[in-house]
């Protein structure tokens, strides 16, 4: 390797853990910014990944009421296994989780992005890196349900961004 290779490598090395430390502070914010005030923590997920569209509550109220979801006492089954299949940075998980209850061991996500999966991760949920129009991604959603749940589980319920 030549000096300047190196001093490159070096760099690039540098740059890595910048943007490493960097996304771990983020996510300690919006960690704490979570726990004090989730309303807002939604409202300002995009801090997180500057890509993704944000899908409002609005909207995702209108998505759980078009599919007929609520429970007589206006909350969602909480037993059953949620899935969205382009997760992005998780905020229909996280609404899911805060707002009806849902716990993290029954959402689930999947992205082509690892950034989004290793930060809904890192949130706690259970989001799988593939492609949402190959069933193989599916298999590897399956399989970590298997794992989590300690059984075969189906995927009852699927919501994501229209």
């Amino acid at each position: 390797m030549t000096e300047i290779e190196q001093i490159l490598t070096e760099l690039a090395q540098q740059i890595r853990l910048n943007n490493l430390r960097h996304l771990n502070q983020s996510i300690d914010d919006f960690n704490n910014l979570l726990s004090r005030d989730p309303e807002l923590a939604l409202k300002n997920l995009s801090m997180l990944s500057k890509e993704d569209q944000q899908t409002p509550p609005a909207v995702i109220e209108k998505m759980i009421d078009v599919a007929n979801w609520r429970l007589p006492d206006d909350t969602l089954d909480t037993t059953k296994i949620y899935l969205d299949p382009c997760c992005g940075s998780g905020g229909i998980l996280a609404y899911l989780h805060k707002h009806y209850n849902i716990p993290k061991e029954n959402l689930y996500g999947i992205d082509i992005k690892q950034e989004n999966v290793a930060l809904c991760n890192k949130l706690g949920f259970n989001v799988v890196k593939g492609d949402a129009l190959k069933q193989e991604t599916y298999a590897k959603v399956k399989d970590l349900i298997n794992q989590i749940k300690g059984e075969p589980m189906i995927i009852n319920r699927v919501l994501m961004n229209p």
